[in-house]
């Protein structure tokens, strides 16, 4: 599969997932699912409170007015993970409700966008207030801000962020298919790693949107928890070491290349140990893990530092791609020590930061697979062309021994052949009188003779002035004793010219033998049958030929 045709499937996967995403957001079911008309303007979607105190968490519900006091409204905090929850809604007459809920709510009542509805207390009045008391909890802080919505609203959001988390998703599917068929065709490394980058984010992505609860309904929170920070962890892991495999070699220093799949493994082991045992660990353990971030700043840092230094020309491809995951990296770790506010744009904006990553980055892949393609091309060519060289024979054109076997390799094996060999008389003598000048031209010039009078065959030099002729008897009607002497006779008429000006003729002893196309049994099958057809020729006179009739019978003379 070519990478164009591996992107249209990609686009068109990309689209189907948006529009089922979108689909199945306004079609899931709500703890409570009531029909209402709306509510005000001035309440859905805003904050409707802060904490007031440590372990518990007080949201004051000032003004609030509903466009239908009958209506049903929810209380949506974010998804994070705990084993037991306790809110209190709380009136203005003094009364309060208070109920409590173990994890399956979040997976039950999912929403969008890494969050869940609570619906707000049946037939009572708006809460003035409302507390929330965790138990043992990871992530607690997302709850420090929640919103109340109407259903009309919670669905219409839904389908808004899941239809745009699948444009997202398709961003990363459309490159993650090309790069698969590409790496079906080069097999090089960092496309291993970048697919499987593109993999994590976008299992990272079903996960922390929750729209996977849309196609398991029946899939816990626990399991969902997990996969957002393995995935995550593995997102950044294969990046750093996509880094190492992407670059130029000569442009990191030995101790990076080694630094950055450490540091990315020690945050992938973080988002493991998080992901399967949160409610287990001491306090403070959220905050931990983002420091295990900071090496692998550091060293990135210092790898960018040295591929400049060094001109790398892929670094900055890498930087462009990269900033925007840097720069939110960054953001979620204040947000994790306090320092920034938490908002659905943050959350949502690590996907799209390393969706826009893995798009820019297909980029730069495609180019250099390009560029390796090209490179590998030319390299096999250049390969056939050092192997035509050296089964070519440079004096005269011809296959030499080598070639001929690699040519009889390609042919039917058992399909009948015919081999005629021929040897100059008395070619010695050419060389003594006009020295090896004039021997050489006149193997070249026959090879010439044997191109022009025969055509559709095999034509070697087997070595010194000795020549051969492979042919196929189905091909022609010519009988190989027949091509045999008509070759003989061009031999016979034909005035080789020497380089001192001279003419030379010359005559040859021919052997010829019928067989089987079998490499492996060549030299001991039809080419001993006819050199011994040739040594009889020579032994009958010469300016001859013989044809060696069936193993153990004896050559007759023509």
């Amino acid at each position: 599969m070519t990478c164009p045709n591996a992107i249209r499937p990609a686009f068109l996967c990309a689209l189907l997932v948006a529009v089922l995403m979108a689909m199945g957001s306004g079609g899931h079911a709500l703890a409570r699912d009531l029909a209402i008309t709306g509510c005000s303007v001035d309440l859905c979607g805003e904050e409707v409170g802060t904490p007031m105190s440590s372990g518990e968490i007080t949201y004051a519900v000032a003004e609030t007015r509903f466009a239908d006091p009958e209506a049903v409204h929810y209380f949506v905090p974010r998804s994070f993970r705990f084993d037991r929850m306790e809110i209190e809604f709380r009136y203005a007459d003094g009364s309060a409700v208070r109920r409590a809920y173990d994890q399956s709510v979040a997976s039950a009542n999912w929403i969008a966008a890494a969050r869940f509805a609570i619906p707000l207390p049946e037939g009572a009045a708006p809460p003035a207030e409302i507390r929330m008391q965790l138990g043992r909890s990871f992530e607690g802080h997302l709850a420090e801000s929640a919103t109340i919505e109407s259903i009309r609203s919670v669905r219409a959001q839904g389908s808004r962020m899941l239809f745009l988390f699948g444009l997202l998703a398709g961003v990363v599917l459309v490159p993650l298919f090309a790069n698969l068929a590409l790496l079906h065709a080069l097999r090089e490394p960092f496309q291993r790693s970048y697919a499987l980058m593109s993999l994590c984010v976008f299992i990272y992505g079903v996960f922390w949107s929750n729209s996977l609860f849309a196609i398991l309904p029946g899939l816990s929170f626990e399991t969902r928890f997990v996969g957002t920070w393995v995935s995550l962890g593995g997102a950044i892991f294969f990046n750093l070491l996509f880094l190492t495999q992407f670059l130029e070699r000569r442009v990191l220093a030995a101790w990076q290349r080694l630094a950055l799949p450490v540091t990315g493994a020690i945050i992938l082991t973080g988002s493991v140990v998080c992901g399967f045992y949160a409610l287990h660990l001491p306090e403070g353990a959220f905050e931990v893990y983002h420091l295990l971030y900071l090496p692998a700043l550091v060293v990135l840092v210092c790898a960018c530092v040295t591929a400049y230094r060094n001109g790398s020309q892929l670094l900055w491809i890498y930087l462009i791609s990269w900033l925007p995951a840097l720069i939110v990296i960054l953001l979620r770790i204040l947000r994790a020590f306090g320092l920034l506010p938490q908002t659905d744009l943050l959350d949502l904006s690590i996907f799209a930061a390393l969706a826009f990553e893995v798009l820019i980055i297909s980029v730069a892949l495609g180019y250099r697979a390009l560029i390796l393609r090209r490179e590998r091309d030319e390299a096999l060519e250049r390969q056939k062309e050092l192997s035509r060289v050296a089964d070519i024979d440079p004096l005269t054109g011809l296959f030499n021994r080598r070639g001929l076997i690699r040519q009889l390799a390609e042919w039917p094996r058992g399909a009948p052949i015919a081999l005629i060999l021929f040897d100059l008389d008395h070619f010695k003598t050419v060389n003594d009188r006009f020295g090896h000048l004039a021997g050489d031209a006149v193997l070249s010039r026959l090879g010439d003779v044997l191109r022009r009078r025969s055509r559709d065959t095999l034509l070697v030099r087997a070595g010194g002035e000795e020549f051969g002729i492979v042919l196929r008897p189905e091909d022609s009607d010519e009988r190989p004793v027949d091509h045999a002497m008509r070759i003989l006779d061009e031999i016979r008429a034909t005035r080789f010219a020497i380089p001192d000006g001279g003419l030379v003729s010359l005559t040859a002893s021919f052997g010829v033998a019928e067989g089987r196309a079998d490499p492996e049994s060549f030299w001991t099958g039809i080419y001993r049958r006819a050199d011994e057809a040739l040594f009889l020729a020579k032994a009958h006179g010469r300016d001859r030929v013989e044809v060696a009739l069936a193993p153990g019978e004896t050559p007759e003379a023509l």
